[in-house]
């Protein structure tokens, strides 16, 4: 392949010389490229000697043949040894330059518009300035371009039909001679080669099968720095066929695309390179940021007409259905039409799923053209490889709509991309611009645009794709990522990666979740999927070198550094891991006096703090887990630091932003700083979870928030800028939310800051703190007030104005068992308070100490209502694959009565006392030689019992960098498996009374596991003690013996029970009366099997009748609510812990509901029903029954989205009031000891 004059190469199949039972056969083809009659004879015969010679062993025929490859290699005038599969040797191809091949017509001339008719035509045209006005392949008709000289061909276009073919060489006989072919034509939008195309291209529904010879590779990277007024280079790679003549193209090293520099080459002598003049500006070849070298030079030119440049209005090759493009080596110049949709250098046009089919462009190059590089565009299964793109307007490498899919990006450089017109995002343009993730790319480099790779990902395809039903399915904002390894983004004005801001330039959250997808409404339960992200790197970007917001992104083993900022996660629950981020590297630039000493990121912007992880306002759940920070010392002109947060963020920094496993070389920890005055630097929380940054594991970096400094221990840090380091302690962080509801309100004016604005002040300490508002423009009326809060602790929120009759309270960025208590003035009035989808009503209680989850207080004095909200929406289940925070799934609702009137009138507001916090703490010390290790490694975990909750809520942190899990033991036997190694692990579950006893007494235990200790104690492993004065017993509860008889009862299921009698089951609920494999009392037990939102109803009266007007026997009368306390049964769960709490509902004879009672642990025995039998006891009084009420119905139901939830129920009854026995706690207290 690929033969020089005077070089011959003969291919031999030498199998037979090592197998002689095989049979021999060998084919040789001999094409002279001049008429020589010396040429023609030696083919003939050495072509005769080959195939008939039989020599008597492997060793003459080896001798023969390599005296044969001397001879043909002797300089007989210029020759060409080819496969007999090159095109233009087809047995029944005629040559253009050929009279017969046109007969009875001429050959075409000038202005000739040409039509190949069922013919295979050798184009063999050397002479210009004959342009045609146009070449249409028809019938099956084949255009092929000569390989044995250099041809030139200008045509206004070349429509190749279905069915026909324009071939330049083939993939075993690449062209290795020079073609230009020229497309002509002024700026013309109207006129049509085919529907809706335009003119002046190549228009293809046929195939297009070309294959020239690229050099080898296309693109390298320097392989050491070349300095200004140099010119030699040297690459890393060896080349082939890179030839002196060639352009060339070196990539800026600096930060943006201006120093990107064009060459011819000179000389080649191995891999050093010398050009045609010297380097204006300093190209690095060294610290992983090695400047990209690409040839743009190819021998096949498709290009644009000289008057193209003056127009913008070059030339298009289109491919369309039922098209095919294969495509090697080809050179795309001058190119593309500015502003006109469609019109691009190359593009695959709305052909569906092409999967299989062999599209592809390889080692092409695409430079200086008007209107992209290669557009892929409703259409999937292509591949782009080794392909060279430079100086394009607008983005170069285009997934057009969002219905593309499947498509492979492997090994593409693009540089210089130049702002456009065609679409909005045009105006930034990226190198590779991304509209759905399924796609991959691999291997690729981008140098310079606003953008490297900007995923733009829409909700759900645009364009002519939102039409097509084809597509209905697709949603690239929730489809997950193909692949994106080991790219290199560098020199973009803003971020290397960037994916935010949709193709309408709406911020969007990337979350992807497997498959099928649908409305967004609906997809709230589907699980996510984690879109991983490999061996990137990305430098010299004047902000982010990585900008992602979404949900579930994982970058790894990537590299940022000379950024401005090395990463951002606008989102929830991201994470960087097994990276390295270095704020300046020895790669100084080409810098200006006014920047001191190197090129700076920001331009204008000297002193910038650059700095490596950046928390973002308003996202939440940012992870940073073994990850290198070097270089980010601050000196005399800029501050520095491995982590800092957005300097200009109007919203609240959540408290979920942690970090794990950081190694900091010459770097300070923080950048930003403390006398900002938006809301995001004033709000921070970073937690350290092992101390490597702030020294002690479980620290957190603070602002100065009097709000968070007032619950915490903290030390100013001055080389922090004025930030804190407060110490680790039982109490977490949350973010409270306020959201105004009150649409109808116009009182407060227009501005955000009039129409909602508050103060926090934490109970005991009514000092006034600094207001913090925000808003979300998309809801102009409901606006939203947010503090980060020590969490378990009161706080007072104060209004400037009424407050406002309707509000949503909520935690969020908490972890599960955090809680706060909210006061705020009402006036004296009605509330309607409830809490979560569901509306579980909170009902009053008559003093602040007696407020629970699902209670509240009003003082009429002070006029302050009092509500707790608990974080428990994920309070059964075990941590995940990141850190466990919840953002806002449970709500609490509140409705006054006193409309847009809520003005204060108490002449007495008391400012609320400091909150009691009703827990006892209890701490690990977990060392190896508490399992049996000689482990050196150690950790502590937090625990916070809630007595009002009766919840165990945990923080725990180590210093095992390759932890894999850690457990929680009760006596022995397994409670919890917490899958999350790496620290902070945090959970929480409630507790029943049993456990609590064994809590008190040191029969719980955390173990850590790691590679080297992966099963039994563990690597390091401690026991659970008291950490208080004393640690408080658990409350006593009831001895009755459940399956005594009470006299005076009424049984509503019982052993007697043998049918459903007027039972009715509701939803989906199963029931059995007869369940036998477990029961409490008796032989059987009542099996109940919930499905979403199903019930069970238990009809207490049977017959409909009252007391004396029974006069059938299968008749029993209504129960007079007079006679009675409570409604008791035993329970079990046979499905692990209830999803949420379940409820009993009570209905009167006349079917009215009259009150729903939520079984929390105030009606349990044993506080939780789990997988042991307990009793539940509801006073009738607390189900809004009176005395003189008779009883109809309850209803027991789980409220829950859960499927296949099974409990077990026996001896329901009706109870009368009497003295039940309690039994107390046993045990001694356990304190908190180091172990060994």
């Amino acid at each position: 392949e690929g033969c020089s004059a005077g070089e011959v190469i003969l291919t031999l199949d030498l199998s037979y010389l090592f197998c002689p039972t095989l049979p021999f056969s060998f084919s040789f083809t001999f094409y002279p490229s001049q008429q020589n009659i010396f040429d023609i004879a030696l083919s003939f015969f050495l072509s005769l000697m080959i195939i008939f010679m039989r020599p008597p062993s492997w060793r003459s025929l080896f001798i023969f043949s390599m005296i044969a490859m001397a001879m043909m290699t002797m300089d007989h005038g210029r020759h060409h040894v080819v496969s007999a599969l090159c095109p233009w040797l087809m047995p029944d191809a005629q040559r253009w330059s050929d009279p017969a091949t046109w007969a009875p017509n001429p050959v075409p001339g000038l202005n000739t518009n040409v039509t190949i008719n069922g013919k295979k035509v050798v184009y063999d045209v050397s002479v210009q300035g004959i342009t045609y006005f146009g070449i249409t392949l028809i019938n099956g008709g084949e255009l092929i371009l000569d390989g044995t000289k250099d041809v030139v061909l200008e045509t206004k276009y070349i429509n190749v039909l279905a069915g026909t073919t324009f071939r330049i060489g083939a993939q075993d006989c690449p062209h290795t001679t020079k073609a230009n072919i020229t497309l002509v034509g002024k700026k013309d939008t109207t006129t049509n080669i085919m529907p809706f195309l335009g003119n002046k291209g190549i228009f293809v529904s046929g195939s297009l099968e070309w294959y020239a010879s690229p050099p080898s590779p296309t693109w390298t990277n320097l392989a050491a720095t070349v300095n200004p007024n140099e010119a030699t280079i040297t690459v890393k790679d060896t080349i082939t066929n890179w030839k002196v003549g060639d352009s060339i193209v070196i990539a800026s090293s600096d930060f943006g695309q201006g120093q990107t520099e064009r060459f011819k080459i000179v000389s080649i002598s191995g891999k050093t390179i010398t050009l045609d003049r010297s380097v204006q500006y300093l190209h690095w070849g060294d610290n992983d940021e090695n400047a990209e070298v690409g040839d743009i030079s190819r021998n096949v030119l498709i290009q644009g007409d000289i008057t193209s440049d003056t127009t913008k209005f070059g030339g298009q090759v289109i491919v369309i259905l039922p098209g095919k493009a294969r495509i090697v080596g080809v050179e795309f110049a001058s190119m593309g039409q500015m502003g006109v949709l469609a019109r691009y250098p190359l593009h695959w046009h709305y052909m569906g799923d092409q999967l299989g089919v062999g599209h592809f462009v390889n080692e092409s190059s695409f430079h200086d053209n008007y209107q992209r590089c290669v557009t892929v565009h409703g259409t999937s299964g292509v591949a782009l490889k080794n392909n060279v793109g430079y100086n394009v307007t607008g983005h170069c490498y285009f997934v057009e709509e969002g219905s593309e899919m499947w498509n492979t990006y492997d090994h593409n450089l693009g540089m210089n991309v130049n702002v456009g017109n065609l679409i909005a995002s045009d105006k930034q343009p990226a190198v590779f611009w991304i509209t759905n993730p399924n796609n991959t790319f691999v291997n690729n480099a981008a140098v310079g645009g606003k953008f490297g790779f900007w995923f733009s990902l829409p909700a759900r395809p645009m364009g002519m794709s939102s039409k097509n039903a084809n597509f209905s399915w697709i949603y690239p904002q929730l489809t997950p990522l193909k692949q994106f390894d080991n790219n290199v983004a560098h020199g973009a004005d803003d971020s290397g990666v960037f994916i935010d801001l949709d193709p309408n330039s709406k911020a969007f959250r990337y979350t992807p979740i497997q498959p099928p997808h649908v409305a967004s409404s609906a997809y709230s339960n589907t699980p996510s999927v984690p879109a991983v992200m490999v061996g990137n790197k990305s430098y010299k970007n004047r902000k982010h070198g990585i900008w992602a917001r979404g949900s579930g992104l994982v970058v790894k083993n990537s590299l940022l550094q000379d950024n401005a900022i090395g990463v951002n996660f606008p989102g929830v629950s991201n994470l960087l891991a097994d990276s390295t981020i270095v704020g300046e590297t020895p790669n100084k630039g080409t810098y200006k006096a006014a920047e001191k000493g190197r090129s700076r990121p920001v331009l204008g912007f000297v002193d910038f703090p650059i700095h490596g992880f950046e928390g973002y306002d308003g996202g939440g759940g940012q992870f940073s887990r073994n990850v290198t920070f070097i270089n980010f010392s601050s000196d005399d002109v800029r501050r520095a630091g491995a982590v800092g947060v957005i300097r200009n963020g109007d919203f609240i920094l959540p408290p979920t932003n942690i970090l794990t496993q950081s190694t900091l070389i010459n770097s300070n920890v923080w950048a930003t700083v403390n006398s900002a005055e938006n809301d995001g630097p004033r709000h921070v929380i970073m937690i350290d979870a092992d101390g490597s940054l702030t020294g002690a594991y479980g620290n957190a970096i603070t602002s100065t928030n009097p709000v968070v400094l007032e619950g915490s221990t903290c030390t100013v840090v001055t080389a922090w800028n004025g930030y804190y380091n407060c110490s680790r302690n039982m109490h977490g962080y949350s973010q409270i939310k306020v959201t105004n509801l009150n649409t109808s309100n116009t009182d407060y004016g227009t501005s955000l800051s009039s129409i909602f604005r508050a103060t926090f002040i934490p109970f005991g300490f009514p000092a006034r703190l600094d207001k913090i508002t925000g808003g979300d423009p998309d809801e102009p009326i409901r606006f939203l007030y947010a503090s980060n809060v020590v969490s378990r602790k009161g706080y007072v929120l104060q209004f400037p104005h009424p407050t406002p009759p309707q509000l949503k309270f909520l935690l969020d960025a908490s972890s599960t068992g955090e809680w706060v208590v909210l006061a705020l003035q009402y006036p004296p009035t009605t509330f309607t308070i409830t809490r979560g989808y569901y509306q579980i009503p909170i009902t009053p209680v008559p003093t602040v100490g007696e407020v629970t989850p699902l209670t509240y207080h009003y003082n009429a004095t002070s006029q302050y209502l009092y509500l707790m909200y608990f974080e428990d929406v994920a309070r059964l289940t075990a941590p995940t694959s990141f850190p466990e925070h919840q953002s806002g799934n449970s709500y609490i609702n509140i409705k006054a009565g006193c409309g847009n009137a809520c003005v204060v009138t108490a002449t007495d507001s008391t400012f609320p006392a400091a909150f009691p916090e009703p827990a006892d703490d209890y701490r690990v010390l977990m060392r190896g030689c508490s399992s049996g290790t000689t482990s050196t490694y150690e950790g502590t975990g937090f625990f916070r019992l809630d007595k009002k909750t009766r919840v165990l809520s945990f923080i725990i942190y180590h210093n095992i960098p390759q932890a894999t899990s850690a457990a929680i033991y009760v006596g022995g036997v397994l409670l919890q498996t917490l899958p999350v190694g790496q620290p902070p692990i945090q959970g929480a579950f409630e507790m029943s009374w049993n456990k609590w006893n064994l809590l008190r007494n040191g029969s719980f235990s955390v173990i850590v596991f790691s590679p080297s200790y992966p099963s039994g104690l563990g690597e390091i492993s401690g026991k659970i003690g008291c950490f208080n004065t004393a640690c408080i017993p658990p409350a006593t509860i009831s001895g009755l013996d459940v399956c005594s008889s009470i006299p005076g009862s009424v049984l509503v299921y019982d052993d007697a029970m043998n049918a459903l009698e007027g039972w009715a089951v509701r939803g989906t609920t199963t029931l059995d009366i007869n369940y036998t494999p477990d029961k409490r009392c008796g032989t059987k037990s009542m099996s109940a099997v919930f499905n979403a939102n199903s019930f069970i109803n238990l009809a207490v009266g049977i017959g409909n009748c009252y007391p004396g007007t029974c006069v059938r026997p299968q008749q029993r009368p209504y129960p007079l609510v007079g006679n009675f306390h409570s409604l008791q049964f035993s329970v079990r769960s046979l499905s692990g812990p209830l999803p949420t709490y379940l409820q009993v509902i009570a209905k009167n004879a006349v079917a009215v509901a009259t009150g729903t009672v939520t079984l929390t642990s105030k009606y349990v025995d044993n506080y939780l029903i789990e997988d042991t039998w307990t009793r539940v006891k509801v006073p009738l009084a607390d189900l809004g029954l009176t005395p003189t009420d008779f009883i109809g119905f309850f209803l027991i139901q789980l409220p829950t989205t859960v499927n296949n939830f099974q409990l077990l129920f026996d001896n329901i009854r009706l109870v009368p009031n009497i003295a039940e026995p309690v039994v107390n706690p046993t045990g001694t207290l356990y304190r908190s000891a180091a172990q060994c």
